[in-house]
């Protein structure tokens, strides 16, 4: 079984190590961090409603930290059981704190903690490229060998699944945002998925009806008609629509206003 697809990247990652050739380690590199590019894709196909900012993230290092605030347990492992007792029983048990019920294994699914995901995923990605002096920086088999371990672990996952504690608030343009409880909890900002409104919103602390206001910021029409978001601290900076990918620059202009007469 190899349900994130990990074991043909795998298979030739160990045989470029095998081959005890210094060159060869650096197509073993690539092939690992294509395994660990497998595995966040893989993970977010579980969601099927997610935050807009994890939805418009691409490098996977950044995909798994973001999965994992908005829910908790995606990069922690965790078995999957069913209780073979009626449902009277179990929530007796639960309630006794007894653990005299019998469960039936489903599966497993071995996770790599975000921390450790981007610091080998980053670690791969240095030894693609040569040093300034313009030699290559090759990896140690050993090394290697510790990321294969970790893969090895997750390649050998029998399930994989997702439980989210996910809420809902309105944009100020009808659409409806699907936000984690970092979010909610006013802790992080929320991003509308609408790339023509891209407004950012916060949730109000402390408030349990999930009351949200309009953060201010400085947005620009495109030609498009989207309206893109600008820092204030750097306008003049060239920044990307989020709706038609055009790269634009604010075009400021400067007129004097006369706050007194003598």
């Amino acid at each position: 079984m190899d349900i994130h697809g990990l074991r043909p990247y795998l298979d030739r990652a160990k045989s470029f190590i095998g081959k005890n050739e210094e060159h060869y380690l650096v197509y073993a590199a690539l092939e690992l961090r294509y395994c660990f590019e497998m595995i966040a894709y893989s993970q977010l196909e579980l969601y099927r409603e997610i935050p807009a900012e994890i939805a418009r993230e691409w490098k996977p290092d950044q995909l798994i930290r973001a999965l994992a605030e908005f829910d908790q347990n995606s990069d922690v492992p965790a078995e999957l059981s069913i209780s073979l007792s009626t449902v009277e029983e179990t929530l007796a048990a639960a309630a006794s704190n007894s653990d005299n019920i019998e469960y039936l294994p489903l599966g497993k699914a071995e996770r790599i903690e975000w921390r450790l995901f981007r610091r080998l995923y980053n670690s791969l990605g240095s030894y693609l490229h040569l040093s300034k002096d313009q030699r290559p920086n090759y990896p140690s088999p050993a090394k290697l060998g510790q990321i294969v371990d970790q893969l090895e672990a997750v390649a050998n996952s029998t399930i994989k699944f997702a439980k989210t504690d996910a809420s809902t608030v309105v944009c100020r343009c009808k659409t409806l945002l699907v936000i984690g409880a970092k979010q909610m909890s006013g802790e992080k900002p929320i991003f509308c998925s609408n790339t023509k409104c891209n407004a950012i919103l916060s949730a109000v602390k402390g408030s349990g009806d999930r009351q949200i206001y309009l953060v201010e910021q400085v947005q620009i029409a495109c030609p498009c008609g989207a309206q893109v978001p600008f820092q204030r601290d750097a306008i003049l900076s060239p920044t990307r629509c989020p709706n038609c990918r055009a790269t634009l620059r604010a075009r400021v202009g400067a007129v004097a206003l006369v706050i007194s007469e003598s």
